[in-house]
């Protein structure tokens, strides 16, 4: 039984937390006896898994946290703001064909959420009017 070192919860197994997000230390997971090193038993087929066809390259994980911008390794939540990090970077307008904002309606600069001018309602940063982005340029 692993038990979490930061919210103390009680998982049967993984490399990771299932409430907080921590990703345990080699030592944890060794102490709970996941990490044995054992030989492969004769007259097994291998899975698939195990040969795979072609080298499969890392996923980063280094990923800006989306309220923050905090860059950390990885976990499930962003240990500056305690937020649920994404998995996914998010797409803008121009990646997305037919995605249009709302009428009034503007992208903000620091997070990249839609809201309403003057204020955005996931970081209280400005946000422009629509029109006064054109008009300045």
């Amino acid at each position: 039984m692993i038990v979490c070192p930061v919210c103390e919860n009680r998982q049967a197994r993984g490399t990771e937390c299932e409430v907080c997000g921590k990703v345990f230390s080699l030592s944890v997971v060794r102490a709970a006896g996941h990490a044995v090193e054992a030989a492969p038993l004769e007259g097994l087929e291998p899975t698939r898994y195990e040969t795979p066809g072609a080298p499969v390259a890392p996923v980063a994980d280094d990923a800006p946290c989306v309220w923050c911008r905090h860059v950390q390794k990885g976990g499930k939540f962003c240990e500056r703001c305690g937020m649920e990090r994404h998995r996914g970077r998010a797409r803008s307008d121009e990646q997305v064909p037919g995605h249009l904002l709302p009428e009034g309606w503007a992208r903000c600069g620091e997070c990249g959420l839609p809201t309403p001018p003057p204020r955005c309602r996931g970081c209280g940063a400005r946000v422009a009017w629509p029109d006064e982005d054109e008009a300045l340029q």
